[in-house]
């Protein structure tokens, strides 16, 4: 049985958009590319994602569009622990955190969520991952974590998308 139409998931399943790009574009229309900073949080940029990595974040969308979310988990976890420098990486554990929201595991979605500033701070994805963290916190009712991570993304991201819906969220927290 798929929850993917109930609506708990507000960018649910990434859309490749090509060998080239290098980034993914989630069911509301963001884009995002990451940097792929290496486990050390180095700064410099990562090499290109190459054809291993994209086939197997593809293979991994692909069984996560077919909601065919064991195998979609394995393949994004199989591309963190094989290719943790691909520019991949951050989108991998996007889209793993939504099978964990989907699958009903909201505390390790937020640690899994956690894991992009961590590992990869300079990424696209920091901002949406904070997001999401913040708001499945909400869910759980851990309200003091929900505000510390929708304020981050407000205070270090103002511009993006992400923020405007950090602060919707913030108001309704009691």
């Amino acid at each position: 049985m798929s929850s993917r139409g109930s609506g708990t998931s507000s960018f649910a399943l990434a859309r490749w958009l090509g060998p080239a790009s290098g980034g993914w574009t989630s069911s509301n229309g963001i884009s995002r590319t990451g940097c792929g900073a290496s486990r050390a949080a180095c700064r410099r940029r990562p090499p290109p994602a190459t054809a291993p990595d994209r086939a197997l974040f593809r293979a991994a969308v692909g069984n996560f569009e077919r909601d065919l979310r064991t195998s979609a988990r394995l393949g994004f976890t199989q591309l963190i622990e094989t290719y943790p420098r691909s520019q991949l990486a951050p989108a991998a554990y996007l889209q793993l955190g939504e099978l964990l929201t989907l699958d009903g595991e909201l505390s390790a979605a937020v640690e899994n969520y956690l894991e992009i500033p961590k590992l990869y701070p300079t990424a696209g994805e920091v901002a949406a991952a904070l997001y999401r963290a913040g708001e499945l916190c909400v869910r759980l009712e851990e309200y003091e974590r929900a505000r510390e991570y929708l304020e981050r993304v407000i205070n270090t991201y103002p511009d993006d998308w992400f923020a405007g819906q950090a602060r919707n969220k913030l108001e309704e927290i009691p």
